[in-house]
């Protein structure tokens, strides 16, 4: 049966910590976090991305950046610390995680609780650089979906869905098959505001493990978002080649990636021990093969115009 998958409710009305929810971001935060160890840069998530993006876009250039769904803060913490854009903004639709990027980011910053569908286009457009790590497996997805059903349907949201697969010429392979909706509109308002960059990273449904870590991380493309349940609400990984198809449809040139290609994570002898044991023996270990797990099944695309 065809439904909509909608986490709003509980990101507006329930949410009140992401301590069971381990995003990259905040595996990388401590300084003393095992996670770092691995990294060529033995980084934060937020200076490690400083630094890849300053190979694409010149910071002189950015007076101002707003971050989507920016958790604790942290990402937009480190880049403050870089960057001197005179304006900063948070939109997030948890009252929650608002508070907390309060309480942790200095300085001038303007929070915004909202939607980000919803935000005025021409605040949106007001940026020269916008980030949203790790948030957009949280906007509405549609689950069991055909394509009879969206062609001929009178419900917005497939109406919507529609207009987008036809628009932007999106392949849909599978009979029956989830479609990122939100995400898809979120990338669509980001080029149609002509924002100058772009970075947006999520669980990807079509990404894989490669290299010497092919057989000790099982990672494999679907192609069809799959569904992440989390404590109070479920999330679908994202298919990446829609949002470049719209990113590139508006003019940016893009580059597109696992994590593993802004980490640099190698192969050692003791990583491949870790990676392929059997026993959860300490906890680190159960941390990094979380991690490294994720540095396959994680994507990002950076848009540039």
């Amino acid at each position: 049966m065809m439904y909509i998958n909608d986490t709003g409710p509980y990101h507006s009305n329930t949410l009140t910590t992401l301590g069971w929810e381990l995003t990259v971001c905040n595996m990388l935060y401590p300084e003393n976090s095992p996670c770092r160890a691995v990294t060529k840069h033995n980084a934060s998530f937020g200076d490690t991305l400083y630094y890849f993006l300053s190979d694409h876009i010149n910071f002189q250039d950015i007076h101002a950046i707003m971050e989507v769904g920016g958790g604790y803060g942290f990402l937009m913490k480190d880049f403050i610390k870089h960057c001197n854009a005179a304006s900063v903004t948070m939109v997030d639709i948890s009252p929650v995680m608002l508070a907390e990027q309060k309480k942790n980011l200095d300085g001038d910053i303007t929070c915004i609780q909202s939607d980000f569908l919803k935000l005025d286009d021409a605040m949106v457009a007001s940026n020269e650089l916008i980030l949203c790590n790790e948030a957009i497996g949280d906007f509405i997805t549609l689950v069991n979906v055909t394509k009879s059903t969206i062609a001929h349907s009178d419900i917005p949201a497939l109406r919507e869905s529609n207009r987008l697969i036809q628009e932007y010429s999106l392949a849909i392979d599978d009979a029956i098959f989830n479609f990122n909706l939100g995400a898809l509109l979120a990338m669509e308002k980001m080029c149609r505001t002509g924002v100058k960059a772009i970075y947006v990273s999520e669980h990807s449904c079509e990404s894989m493990a490669y290299g010497e870590f092919k057989d000790c991380i099982d990672v494999t493309p679907t192609n069809n978002p799959q569904q992440i349940n989390l404590y109070g609400h479920s999330e679908y990984t994202i298919k990446f080649s829609h949002l470049v198809a719209i990113a590139k449809r508006w003019g940016y040139t893009i580059y597109r990636g696992v994590y593993n290609t802004l980490f640099q994570c190698a192969m050692t002898p003791q990583l491949r021990f870790i990676l392929n044991s059997t026993v959860n023996s300490r906890d680190e270990h159960e941390i990094l093969r979380q991690f490294m797990g994720d540095m396959f099944i994680y994507e990002y695309i950076v848009c540039l115009r």
